[in-house]
């Protein structure tokens, strides 16, 4: 009897090692998803107001890691809706250089798919840990990937260096 519990508690404690080890990359792959379905979700949202020629509303709301795509006055169901997979959390977004780690956030799209600049900092919803964020540049809709939230710009730093590329 005592060696069938000594098997079990060795069995055990290998089944927690391993799952320790696999937490890194499953998390690693979820970040993944999350960064290209909120990439192709900004890129579709933009698309549909260029189409439509028409001016639309990013609605954001942090808490819930949740993204909502909605007609101008934001009545009625969203267009599009995407929630962040499980284990990955909306750990804050910048507007206007003002960090937002509560409540939500409305983004107008206009008619010609432009937005006001805004990053996501997503994270590990099991530790305070921060993964990536993600810098969605207003006119262009380019995407920029930071390590961390003090790598990021400000509006006007970040507006210098495209001029200073442009030239």
């Amino acid at each position: 009897m005592i060696e069938l519990m000594v098997v079990l508690v060795l069995m055990s404690l290998i089944f927690a090692g391993v799952m320790l080890k696999l937490g890194g990359p499953l998390f690693n792959a979820k970040l993944e998803y999350a960064k290209s379905s909120l990439v192709n979700f900004d890129r579709r949202a933009r698309e549909l107001c260029r189409r439509r020629k028409q001016e639309h509303v990013l609605h954001v709301d942090i808490v819930d890691g949740a993204f909502a795509f909605h007609e101008k006055h934001g009545d009625g169901d969203p267009i599009m809706r995407l929630k962040l997979p499980d284990g990955v959390r909306l750990a804050g977004i910048r507007v206007d250089d003002v960090w937002r780690e509560t409540g939500s956030v409305d983004l107008k799209v206009n008619a010609s798919g432009e937005a006001p600049s805004y990053c996501v900092l997503l994270g590990d919803v099991k530790s305070d840990s921060k993964g990536r964020c993600l810098l969605f540049v207003g006119g262009s809709g380019q995407v920029i990937e930071y390590e961390s939230q003090q790598e990021v710009p400000n509006q006007a730093t970040f507006a210098k260096s495209i001029g200073a590329n442009a030239d």
